[in-house]
């Protein structure tokens, strides 16, 4: 937000140059921090996650790459640094709810995947499991 102001207001080139090297510093922690969080979440698909979380972020990309020249020609830089900011806002309660929950989920995915494996050890020994050695 605070970039789109600066180039809004011709701001010294000093400050958006600053701005822009701040927010380059910060995205990559954010964007491992959700990447860490969803593979620890999802342990037995972590390619999965990957791919998803890649795929999502490129139509993402692509969809604010569209949308953003037409908003610089309607409303401006300082609106459009703006909005594009609130809807990196709305992303984080998912976030939160996941590292709220997520452990939790994550758990009672585990002891019932576990489960499955257990009741399809039976299925395939006629019902009798054995102790491994």
């Amino acid at each position: 937000m605070g970039y789109g102001w600066s180039i809004y207001a011709h701001a010294p080139l000093a400050v958006p140059l600053v701005l822009m090297f701040l927010g380059g510093l910060m995205l990559p922690g954010a964007v491992m921090g959700r990447q860490t969080l969803l593979v620890d979440s999802y342990p037995l698909a972590p390619s999965g996650v990957t791919a998803a979380q890649n795929i999502v972020r490129c139509f993402v990309g692509a969809g604010a790459t569209a949308v953003v020249q037409p908003m610089l020609t309607g409303i401006g830089d300082g609106w459009t640094f703006t909005i594009l900011g609130f809807l990196v806002v709305l992303t984080l309660p998912p976030v939160w709810v996941q590292k709220r929950w997520g452990p939790g989920w994550r758990e009672k995915r585990a002891l019932r995947e576990e489960k499955e494996k257990l009741e399809s050890r039976k299925a395939t020994t006629g019902g009798e499991v054995g102790v491994e050695q």
